[in-house]
């Protein structure tokens, strides 16, 4: 029994309030604390308005317990149906309401409220308590429906003491249906109820193996979880003799395609009976198209054969193990890409949009790690983020792209590494001929991006609210709207025009230093050098840039940071013949640039031939 304070607490303030609602509801309510009584301020379980009435303080979540007690419930409840707890079952789930309150300490209105999930099977009677499990119960979240197996279809319990091979008593026994639930080859499922519900995989007899179809939109990574015991360890007496449990005592799980035993499995383990279970598995894009029309489904399979005996489950959860990385002051990270400032507080989270506590494993089971992307399309090795849980608060410290991971070790489980990736595809990250890169698809490894100063958010933002649009387009006409008011032709690549443009808007100073009279923004080459690196062209004579006052250029090896300028050198034969391009960092290490057709982000610092050669930071930012 579970004897938590908390816990007790909860339930009963919840029950109190429930039973002694009818009087409640007739109470003549003042308000002398001037709360709001639609409100529970403490959090205790019981409104305002109802501690207000019952005399209780409603900004103590502590003082129910010392005003009222089960037994005045008790009499409050009996008094209200007008007949003796002992002989109601409210909720209908086998258990008096006297007993839910005054054994238990359960919710006598909800019948998936039982004495706890399965731990210790030894015979019991129904007036002794039940030991409670130390797993977490059900998320909320889950993918599996009624995986506790509380909601079945059974007219006639058998009392275990009566089975055949069984001396023992402690436990009912039953054939039948469970809800979301079918047989993986048959039509019945086997059932105990122990005060918790489990289901047994009998291995002689082929009809008795679990599945359930489960409603998976997108691919990822699934972490499945559930609860066993064999059926001769630690639970009522074994039939025939078989005290010690079987060496063949096993049973397999498999995610597979289709139902029962014609679908084909997309991963399948073996497991001994007995402990906490633990599946990760991986679902593609090719296997939800593969399952279009035929499901998902989760299976629990008994070996053959005599001797197994079969293994009980209960407390089957399936999650999507989603690493989001996001504002601390944020529900998710934008769309468009976490980017933040140095010394911003930002949210490691391996739970998506659920919240912590709905995990299924302890805070210690989860430590994070992150790693730099370096100019040559490198990392840096993993470095450890103090802290652990499923989610994590960081300060961050230095700016950069960043990669990120969870590293999940399930309590007696192996580390299984979960890396942020992509949501989706990059918009707008094909090249003209519409040809994208993998690195920008959903599922690929995804980033975060911290910058030093306001100016490269400014300049990033500038950047991006002009993704897509095709006014900076080589085969098109750009009409400056800056002075002197130029007019760019056909044919002129416009990947200088559109930096140029993005740095006035973001109030970055970036002065005309080409042209006739020094009308014309730099070219991409002068962004990506100057004179005093002595870079050649393929004929060997040296580049003549010119210098861009107010921006440095920073060493060829330094880190990249979004909202810096980068270039890269495309050389042709002579000195006047030189082609470069041009762009501005993004928060995941692309550039976001103007190309033949659009402003795209094709260029990654990952690939090879997109890899910068010359960055480029504004001095006076702050």
């Amino acid at each position: 029994m579970n004897t938590g304070h908390s816990t007790r607490a909860g339930w009963r303030n919840l029950l109190l309030v429930l039973g002694l609602l009818a009087a409640l509801a007739r109470a003549q309510v003042t308000n002398p604390l001037n709360v709001n009584l639609s409100e529970d301020t403490d959090q205790d379980g019981i409104s305002d308005a109802d501690e207000v009435a019952l005399g209780l303080d409603p900004y103590n979540p502590y003082n129910a317990l010392s005003a009222l007690d089960g037994a005045a419930f008790i009499v409050a409840w009996e008094s209200y149906l007008g007949a003796s707890s002992s002989t109601i079952d409210t909720d209908g789930d086998g258990w008096s309401d006297f007993d839910e309150v005054m054994v238990y300490q359960t919710n006598l209105f909800d019948e998936r409220s039982l004495p706890g999930p399965i731990s210790n099977l030894s015979a019991v009677t129904t007036s002794q308590s039940i030991a409670t499990s130390t797993t977490a119960a059900t998320p909320s979240t889950s993918l599996i429906t009624n995986g506790d197996f509380s909601k079945t279809n059974i007219s006639t319990w058998i009392d275990g003491k009566k089975l055949k091979g069984y001396n023992g008593s402690g436990f009912e026994w039953a054939a039948g249906s469970v809800e979301g639930w079918s047989a993986y080859a048959g039509s019945t499922i086997e059932v105990w109820n122990t005060g918790t519900r489990v289901v047994e995989l009998n291995g002689d007899k082929s009809n008795y193996g679990i599945q359930q179809k489960v409603e998976i939109a997108k691919p990822g990574a699934y972490l499945l979880t559930w609860q066993s015991l064999g059926r001769t360890q630690e639970a009522a007496p074994a039939k025939n003799k078989k005290t010690p449990p079987a060496p063949d005592n096993f049973y397999f799980v498999q995610v597979q395609v289709g139902e029962g035993s014609g679908g084909r499995a997309i991963k399948t383990e073996k497991f001994t009976a007995g402990g906490d279970g633990v599946l990760v598995f991986q679902l593609s894009e090719n296997d939800l198209t593969a399952a279009n029309g035929k499901g998902i489904y989760i299976a629990f399979i008994p070996t053959n054969g005599s001797n197994s005996y079969g293994s009980l489950i209960s407390g089957v959860n399936l999650v999507l193990v989603e690493v989001v990385v996001r504002k601390k002051t944020e529900a998710a990270a934008p769309e468009t890409g976490l980017l933040v400032k140095k010394g911003d507080v930002i949210t490691f989270d391996v739970n998506g949009p659920a919240p912590a506590g709905e995990f299924p494993f302890p805070p210690e089971s989860v430590k994070w790690k992150v790693r730099q992307l370096k100019y040559d399309g490198t990392t840096t090795e993993w470095a450890d983020v103090q802290g652990q849980g499923a989610e994590l608060d960081f300060t961050t410290d230095q700016g950069g792209v960043f990669e990120a991971k969870a590293v999940v070790t399930p309590p007696g489980g192996k580390a299984s590494d979960y890396p942020l990736t992509r949501k989706k595809d990059a918009p707008h990250s094909s090249d003209r001929n519409g040809a994208g890169q993998v690195i920008h698809k959903v599922g690929a490894i995804d980033y975060f991006g911290v910058v030093d100063h306001q100016w490269q958010i400014d300049l990033r933002g500038k950047a991006l609210a002009d993704l897509g649009s095709d006014k900076y387009k080589t085969n098109g006409v750009f009409n400056a709207p800056w002075f002197p008011y130029r007019t760019y032709q056909k044919t002129v690549n416009k990947c200088n025009i559109f930096v140029y443009h993005k740095c006035l808007e973001a109030g970055l100073e970036v002065p005309l230093v080409r042209g006739v009279l020094l009308r014309d923004p730099p070219l991409a080459i002068d962004w990506w050098n100057d004179n005093s690196l002595g870079k050649k062209d393929m004929s060997g004579n040296i580049i003549t840039t010119i210098d861009i006052p107010n921006w440095s250029r920073l060493p060829d090896d330094a880190m990249p940071q979004p909202g810096f300028v980068v270039g890269r050198p495309v050389l042709g034969g002579v000195a006047e013949q030189y082609n470069a391009h041009v762009g501005i960092f993004d928060y995941d290490g692309s550039w976001i640039s103007a190309g033949a057709s659009e402003v795209n982000k094709y260029y990654h610092t990952k690939t090879l031939l997109f890899q910068p050669q010359g960055m480029r930071k504004y001095n006076e930012g702050n």
